[in-house]
C-alpha cells in the first residue's frame, strides 16, 4: 500500500540514512556533554553552553572593559571609540567579537564574562597606514588618534575605513 511504502521510505531517509552519521555524532557529543552534565541542564541552556547565546548587551560589553596604559573611561580615544563602536551595525558588533574573543557568541555567563583589557599605543604620525588596533589574548590596543574613521580598523592594514 501506498502508506506502508511511504512510511518505510522515510524511515529509509530520516532513520537508516542517516544512523552511521547519527552515532558518530551521538558518540562524540555524549564523550563531550555526556554523563552529569546531561541531567543539570534543560535543553535551551544546554544549547546556550554549546553554541553560546546571542542576548547581545552592547553597554554591558562597554561597562566591562579594562582600560590599562594610561586609558580610562573618560579618555577622549575611548569615547570615541565607543561612539564609533555603537554606530556599527548589528553584523558588524559581531564581527568585532569574534575578531576580539575567537566567537561572535556571548558565554552563557553573558556579555559580564567578556573582560576586554583595551591598553594605549601612541603614535606619534598622523598617518594610519600602520596596524592601528590589535589584539593579543583578548586585549585591545587603541592608538591614540584624532581621526575618527581610524579609529575602528580591526588590525587590517590593507582595507582601511572610507
Amino acid at each position: 500500500s501506498r502508506v506502508e511504502f511511504v512510511e518505510l521510505y522515510v524511515d529509509l531517509i530520516l532513520n537508516k540514512g542517516v544512523h552511521k552519521h547519527y552515532k558518530a555524532f551521538h558518540e562524540g557529543f555524549h564523550k563531550v556533554c555526556g554523563g552529569r552534565v546531561l541531567e543539570l541542564f534543560h535543553a535551551h541552556e544546554l544549547m546556550a553552553v554549546v553554541v553560546g547565546n546571542e542576548n547581545y548587551n552592547w553597554e554591558e560589553f562597554e561597562n566591562n572593559a579594562e582600560y590599562r596604559n594610561g586609558y580610562t573611561a573618560t579618555d577622549p580615544t575611548i569615547i570615541m571609540f565607543w561612539e564609533v563602536f555603537h554606530e556599527l551595525s548589528l553584523e558588524d558588533k559581531k564581527k568585532f567579537l569574534l575578531y576580539l574573543t575567537g566567537s561572535d557568541r556571548i558565554p552563557i555567563q553573558g556579555m559580564k564574562a567578556i573582560k576586554s583589557p583595551v591598553q594605549g599605543e601612541t603614535i606619534l604620525d598622523s598617518n594610519y597606514s600602520e596596524n592601528l588596533y590589535q589584539t593579543c589574548i583578548q586585549s585591545d590596543t587603541l592608538a591614540a588618534v584624532s581621526h575618527r574613521r581610524a579609529q575602528l580598523w580591526y588590525g587590517n592594514p590593507e582595507s582601511p575605513p572610507g
